[in-house]
């Protein structure tokens, strides 16, 4: 053993020594740390490879033993993670055959470094060797380590430059960590460690484009919290006008994939997908910019969404108000209609798209095929019909009839006939519903229902309450000019009598028509439904004189109540519940 002391030229202190011993293992161990990543699944690898046990018998153990000049050593650590810049992919190595690999490799390497020093079968005299690297790629060429054998004899030291050329020889030329590389040299902790020089890139899948949408596709918001007196179209997001050439939508094109590729610069297959370029939510009225980032609109108007895509409807708007006086008392307009002012008695409106008054609307016509707003309400005259094909919203609903396909919302409902195919809610200023009939196909929510003077209220749930409405007044059209062609037939031939007549029959063909598409729809819906307790209405305070029906079952209310619900209970009855 004496004549092992002299392989190594330079004086030896413990204070080189980069590892601390294991106690007394004799066997190939590997050692391994949990390590936690915020950024990275749990369900993946959680261990690392972090240490390799180097056993006693190991021939890299003889030359640890000696160069650091410690007697009796078993087994010492060689750490696999020394690099002082770890990289990501590093990190999640768990692996435990490739340093299984590296132990054996360094067998390998450290007998033949010391059959090379003593080449002299007498071992009588040494041979000067240079430090030495040694070099393993991993299985799947994305990570090399280095590790440095200590000079013997008179051996020199190696540069960055020389080290550097040594791994390109080996095929290592991607991903080395030249920080690392030239730090090493000066390094005099450098031998008998595992230094992570190399790592190779990871694919990466190209990202899909998306959509950045500079327009909210929710035009209402549900008001709970303030008066519709005390909120402005931008809260209530009515004010979607935009200029020719607005942007309505940015457009993120996707990504390319990014190949992998290995330390020896190999590229990784498969190959990365390329992301998928977005569904252009391209309406009516709208285009796409020369370069294609960016959906704007082709026309001046209102956004609006439908459809699945972004639209731009056009918007005649009338200063003023429209007054009884006025010439024109029919406007019809496929678009927006926004009537700055009220629309007085003897007016009807037709629109595509929504219809915003914002005074008063009196004993007028309004039919919408979207919504209806008025944010000064809605004050009939028993000679008003509002009927939105989306939803209504109004300051107060006084002596009118309404009809919407989707919610009714407003401050006050009084002395009223309201058919909602969805909701009906009064909660904001004073939350009152009292004197009519009001018919819900979904639920009534309420701060008052009825009023401390007992009047009559009636409320009806469930079924769809505007397609029964409908196909009630389409019979009963279908009625009357059956009974016309009865009388016209019954004439003396003429051609004005057949003129009448085929005009008649026309009309009783659209009218039968619709009543076929309006019948189909309804029985479809009666079908499949299911009354439930989501049929409900509820209030803060009800008084007597409410009368509730449900699936032709009528509840009245006697007394005066409080916080209360009221639907079917399990046992197909109404109560409160």
């Amino acid at each position: 053993m004496a004549r092992w002391e002299k392989l190594f030229s330079r004086n030896n202190k413990n204070d080189n020594l980069q590892n601390v011993p294991n106690s007394s293992d004799n066997s190939n161990q590997l050692k391994t740390d949990n390590i936690t990543d915020d950024k990275k699944n749990t369900d993946s690898l959680t261990q690392t490879i972090s240490s390799i046990v180097v056993p006693s018998e190991h021939p890299l153990n003889i030359i640890y033993t000696l160069y650091n000049n410690i007697k009796n050593q078993n087994s010492f650590l060689v750490n696999m993670l020394s690099s002082p810049k770890n990289f990501e992919i590093a990190s999640i190595y768990n692996n435990k055959s490739e340093a299984e690999k590296i132990l054996k490799m360094l067998h390998i390497f450290s007998t033949r470094r010391i059959n090379h020093a003593f080449l002299d079968k007498t071992q009588q005299s040494l041979q000067d060797l240079d430090e030495e690297i040694f070099i393993h790629v991993s299985s799947d060429k994305m990570l090399a380590w280095i590790s440095i054998f200590p000079p013997i004899g008179k051996g020199k030291t190696l540069i960055s430059s020389q080290i550097l050329q040594i791994l390109i020889d080996r095929g290592v030329s991607f991903g080395i960590d030249f920080d690392l590389l030239y730090s090493l040299p000066n390094d005099k902790k450098r031998y008998f460690c595992l230094f992570l020089i190399a790592c190779g890139k990871p694919p990466v899948d190209g990202e899909d484009g998306h959509i950045v949408e500079l327009y909210s596709r929710d035009v209402y918001t549900h008001m709970e919290k303030a008066e519709l007196s005390h909120v402005d179209y931008a809260r209530l997001n009515l004010n979607r006008k935009i200029q020719k050439g607005g942007v309505i939508c940015e457009i993120i094109p996707p990504t390319l994939g990014i190949s992998g590729i290995t330390v020896t610069r190999d590229l990784l297959l498969p190959p990365p997908k390329d992301g998928q370029a977005a569904n252009i939510p391209k309406g009516r009225n709208t285009g796409l910019s020369k370069d294609g980032r960016y959906l704007i609109a082709e026309k001046t108007g209102n956004v609006d969404y439908s459809g699945g895509n972004f639209q731009v409807k056009p918007i005649l708007e009338i200063f003023n108000g429209i007054k009884s006086s006025d010439e024109q008392h029919d406007i019809n307009f496929l678009g927006d209609i926004h009537i700055h002012g009220d629309a007085c008695v003897g007016v009807t409106i037709r629109a595509t798209g929504d219809v915003q008054v914002d005074g008063v609307v009196e004993a007028c016509n309004i039919e919408a095929g979207e919504n209806i707003i008025a944010l000064g309400g809605v004050q009939g005259q028993h000679n008003a019909t509002i009927r939105a094909h989306k939803g209504i919203y109004a300051k107060y609903l006084e002596h009118c009839t309404a009809y919407a396909q989707d919610v009714v919302q407003a401050d006050c409902i009084i002395d009223f006939n309201i058919y909602s195919n969805g909701t009906v809610t009064a909660r904001t200023g004073l939350g009152v519903i009292t004197c009519g009939t009001i018919r819900s196909s979904k639920e009534i929510s309420a701060k008052v229902v009825g009023s401390k003077a007992e009047q009559q209220i009636n409320i009806i749930l469930g079924g769809i309450p505007c397609d029964e409405v409908d196909i009630e007044n389409i019979q009963t059209e279908l009625n009357e000019i059956t009974k016309k062609i009865q009388i016209v037939s019954a004439r003396p031939k003429s051609p004005t009598n057949d003129e009448t007549l085929a005009k008649l029959r026309l009309s009783q063909c659209v009218a039968k028509m619709k009543l076929d598409k309006i019948q189909k729809e309804f029985d479809k819906y009666v079908e499949s439904m299911c009354l439930d307790n989501s049929c409900t209405l509820t209030c803060e305070k009800i008084y007597s004189g409410a009368i509730i029906t449900i699936d032709k079952m009528s509840f009245n209310i006697e007394d005066e109540k409080t916080n209360c619900t009221i639907g079917l209970r399990d046992d197909g009855k109404i109560n409160f519940i």
